[in-house]
C-alpha cells in the first residue's frame, strides 16, 4: 500500500492580482509592448514581441485569451486600445508546472496587432543580461498603496540579481531557466504576480514574471523566467519563436479549466459561506470549508502547489476590496494511492487543504457539516460556483453563481455513462439538459439539506441532454477526512 502523497507548499505565489510594489505610475503609453490576458477581467501581463505574437508565462495558461494592447487605464476606454482575440495558445514544450521551469508562454493572435504609438513590439535577447543590469518591470493591480491607482500601469526599476544571490534566497528551486531581480532588503516587487509581464532591460526583453515568496518581502526578490532557451546557456528565444511562429495550425488542447454554472443564478450574496475559490492568478477551482482549518476539492484541481491561494467569503470576484487570500499550511494531501485517484477514469477524485492558520467564522466565511450518510435519489441539492453562465460565452461572470439540482439514480448515472460510474461518484442534474456545472466549477460543493454531499467532478459536454454532471460521493471519503484532520 502507499502512503499519503505529501505535497509541499512554500508559500510561494503566482500572479493572484497583479502588484507592482514600490513603484510608479507609468507615464502613458511609455509601455507600448504591454498587453493585459484578459478573460472577462484582467489576470496576467505579456509582451508583444511582433504584430502576430505574444509572449507571457506558462502559468497563465487559458484555452482562449482575449488580448487588449495599447492600455494604459484597464477601467477607462481611452480609445488607444486594440482587443484581439487568441487564435493559439502554446506553452514552451518543457514547461513544469511543478518546478515552474520553463515558464515560458506563446500567444498567436487572430489578427495583426496594428503598430502605432500607442502598441510597439519590444525586442527579444540575443544574450542574458548581467547582474547588475537596471531592468523595468511593468504591469496592472494592487499597489498596497493607498493613493496609486491600481487600474493604471505600474513601472518599477529592478536591478538583476547574481544567480549565488538568487540560489541563496531560494536554495534547489532556481533552474537555468530562471533569474532573480529586485531589492534583496524588500520593499520593491513586482509582487503575486504582473504575471508572465515584461522584464525589460535596455530595451530588450530579458524576462517574464513568474514567482516569488511572498510580497517585496526581504531577502526574497522576484523570480523571473529568462526570455531564452533555457537548454542553450542563455540562446536566444528568436529560435524558438522562429519556429512557433512557422506552425500556423498547430493544434492546441482545450483542458477544463473555467468554471461554469449553466442555467442557473447568482446567489445571495454570502449565502453560500463555505464557498471558497482556489486562485492561481485567477479563478482556477472551487472547494468548500468544513471547518476552521480544512478544506475538501478534487484531486484533479491539484495544479502548481506553490502557487495555490484560497479565497474565502467571496461573491464578487473582481470587485475592489476583496478579501485577502488565505494560504495552505505546509502540505496538500490527496486521497491515499491505494485506493489509486486515476487522472483518466477520475476515480477517487478528492483532496483535503489545511490552512496554514484557522479562519475566523462570520457570517460570509462559515464551514458547511459533512454528510450524516449517503445522497439519495430525488434529494434536493444546490451547486456553485463562479464561471460562464450559458454554453457559448467567452467571458465569466465575476458572481457567485447557483443551481438547484436533484440527485439521480443509479440506473439513471450508469446509463447516462455506462462503465465508467464508481461508487465514489454519483450524477445530480437534469437528463433533458440545459443546467449543469459544467467545464469545472471542479471542486465546488454540492450541499443538500445542509451538508456537503458531493464534489463537481467530471461530464460529458456542457449541460447536454443525457449527460448529467458527475460528483465526488464525499459519504465514502468520511473516515479518510476524519482520520486526516485527526493526525495533522
Amino acid at each position: 500500500m502507499k502512503s499519503l502523497i505529501f505535497i509541499l507548499l512554500l508559500g510561494v505565489a503566482l500572479a493572484e492580482d497583479d502588484k507592482i510594489v514600490g513603484g510608479y505610475e507609468c507615464p502613458k503609453h511609455s509601455v507600448p509592448y504591454q498587453v493585459s490576458l484578459n478573460s472577462g477581467y484582467h489576470f496576467c501581463g505579456g509582451s508583444l514581441v511582433n504584430e502576430n505574437w505574444v509572449v507571457s508565462a506558462a502559468h497563465c495558461y487559458k484555452s482562449l485569451i482575449e488580448v487588449r494592447l495599447g492600455e494604459h487605464n484597464i477601467q477607462q476606454t481611452e480609445n488607444t486600445e486594440q482587443v484581439i482575440s487568441s487564435s493559439s495558445v502554446i506553452r514552451y514544450p518543457y514547461y513544469d508546472s511543478w518546478t515552474i521551469d520553463n515558464d515560458i508562454m506563446l500567444i498567436k493572435l487572430s489578427k495583426p496587432a496594428a503598430f502605432d504609438s500607442y502598441v510597439q513590439p519590444v525586442a527579444l535577447p540575443e544574450g542574458c543580461a548581467a547582474a547588475g543590469t537596471m531592468c523595468m518591470v511593468s504591469g496592472w493591480g494592487n499597489t498596497m498603496s493607498s493613493t496609486a491607482d491600481r487600474n493604471k500601469l505600474q513601472c518599477l526599476e529592478i536591478p538583476i540579481l547574481s544567480q549565488k544571490e538568487c540560489e541563496n534566497a531560494y536554495p534547489g528551486m532556481i533552474t537555468s531557466s530562471m533569474f532573480c531581480a529586485g531589492y534583496l532588503e524588500g520593499g520593491k516587487d513586482s509582487c503575486q504576480g504582473d504575471s508572465g509581464g515584461p522584464v525589460v532591460c535596455d530595451g530588450v526583453l530579458q524576462g517574464v514574471v513568474s514567482w516569488g515568496y511572498g510580497c517585496a518581502e526581504k531577502d526574497h526578490p522576484g523570480v523571473y523566467a529568462k526570455s531564452s532557451d533555457a537548454s542553450q546557456k542563455c540562446a536566444s528565444l528568436r529560435s524558438y519563436v522562429a519556429r512557433v511562429c512557422r506552425l500556423l495550425s498547430l493544434p492546441v488542447a482545450v483542458p477544463r479549466e473555467d468554471g461554469r454554472i449553466i442555467g442557473g443564478y447568482e446567489c445571495i450574496p454570502n449565502s453560500r459561506p463555505w464557498m471558497a475559490s482556489l486562485n492561481y492568478g485567477y479563478h482556477f477551482c472551487g472547494a468548500v470549508l468544513i471547518n476552521d482549518q480544512w478544506l475538501l476539492s478534487v484531486a484533479h484541481c491539484w495544479y502548481n502547489p506553490y502557487a495555490m491561494q484560497i479565497m474565502l467569503g467571496e461573491h464578487d470576484l473582481r470587485a475592489s476590496g476583496s478579501t485577502c487570500p488565505y494560504t495552505p499550511a505546509p502540505h496538500t494531501l490527496l486521497k491515499p494511492d491505494i485506493s489509486g485517484y486515476d487522472y483518466q477514469t477520475l476515480d477517487y477524485d478528492i483532496m483535503l487543504i489545511k490552512l496554514f492558520h484557522p479562519v475566523t467564522i462570520t457570517d460570509a466565511v462559515k464551514p458547511v457539516p459533512l454528510p450524516s450518510g449517503c445522497p439519495y435519489s430525488g434529494i434536493p441539492c444546490s451547486v456553485s460556483g463562479w464561471g460562464y453562465t450559458d454554453t457559448e460565452a467567452t467571458t465569466s461572470p465575476a458572481r457567485l453563481q447557483c443551481l438547484d439540482v436533484p440527485v439521480l439514480d443509479d440506473k439513471e448515472c450508469h446509463n447516462a455513462y455506462p462503465g465508467m460510474i464508481t461508487r465514489h461518484m454519483f450524477c445530480a442534474g437534469y437528463m433533458d439538459g440545459g443546467r449543469d456545472a459544467c467545464n469545472g466549477d471542479s471542486g465546488s460543493p454540492l450541499v443538500c439539506l445542509g451538508e456537503v454531499h458531493g464534489l463537481v467532478s467530471w461530464g460529458q459536454g456542457c449541460a447536454q441532454p443525457g449527460y448529467p454532471g458527475v460528483y465526488t460521493k464525499v459519504c465514502e471519503f468520511i473516515p479518510w477526512i476524519k482520520e486526516t484532520m485527526d493526525a495533522y
